[in-house]
């Protein structure tokens, strides 16, 4: 197999990403203890938005599947979520996960819709829907499936379980983190503009541009060559022809 070769832009783009991750889960093991009711907040979003539009689908994907990641493991120091876990795992594992990878992937091609023509627009969609297909995934799963767990953990005996999730589970939790989302857009679209315009140089590029001036002929001034006059004899010459024999 052969060797991936290192450009500048490769490289930078190694680097942004792996500060996204590590911003995604220190963000969100900060989170991790400001918890509203049995939910924690999800204030690492944002760094899945800037990946999703710098690094495309995929990209907001891979973001979203670290913070299923984070919320997955702290989920075991909550006792409504392990109890969760523990009545349906594979449930659950594809809850964490799901929402999360899809709130990246579905930002990332919302930028990448808009991003040409309307690129303020594709940031401000791709900030917004990423707590909308987050928080919605988790409602739809808990009231399919987790309805009876919830139940039982919480003491609801013959109460309204869906009315508790929105309540008690999502509810102030969605509309701090669509706020944050909200505000934080214009600093969203400053960062992926400024990131674009001081991308360095490809190597390719660098390369055709130095074959472009290499190529370009070089002119020189006239020195009497390829039909041009021939240079004036010097007067020595002329005396010595010139001068009578004796």
């Amino acid at each position: 197999m052969g060797k991936i070769k290192m450009t500048p832009d490769r490289t930078l783009k190694m680097v942004q990403f792996a500060v996204l991750v590590a911003l995604t889960v220190v963000l969100q093991l900060l989170c991790s203890v400001m918890t509203i009711g049995p939910v924690t907040i999800t204030l690492s979003l944002v760094p899945v938005v800037i990946g999703a539009a710098l690094f495309g689908v995929s990209g907001g994907a891979i973001l979203g599947f670290v913070l299923g990641l984070v919320n997955f493991i702290a989920s075991f120091s909550n006792g409504v979520l392990l109890f969760l876990f523990q009545s349906s795992p594979v449930l659950y594992i594809l809850t964490c996960f799901g929402k999360t990878v899809a709130a990246g992937a579905v930002a990332g091609l919302l930028y990448k819709v808009l991003r040409e023509r309307h690129p303020y627009i594709g940031v401000t969609l791709a900030a917004l829907s990423a707590p909308v297909v987050n928080t919605g995934i988790f409602f739809v799963m808990m009231a399919l499936f987790f309805r009876d767990a919830i139940r039982e953990s919480c003491g609801l005996e013959g109460g309204n379980v869906v009315a508790f999730i929105i309540t008690g589970f999502i509810g102030i939790n969605f509309l701090i983190e669509f706020a944050l989302n909200t505000v934080l857009c214009p600093a969203i679209a400053r960062i992926l503009a400024a990131i674009r315009t001081h991308r360095p140089t490809s190597a390719r590029a660098v390369s055709a541009d130095v074959a472009t001036r290499t190529a370009t002929p070089v002119s020189l001034p006239d020195a009497g060559i390829d039909g041009g006059e021939a240079p004036a004899a010097t007067g020595t010459d002329t005396d010595a022809d010139t001068k009578p024999q004796d």
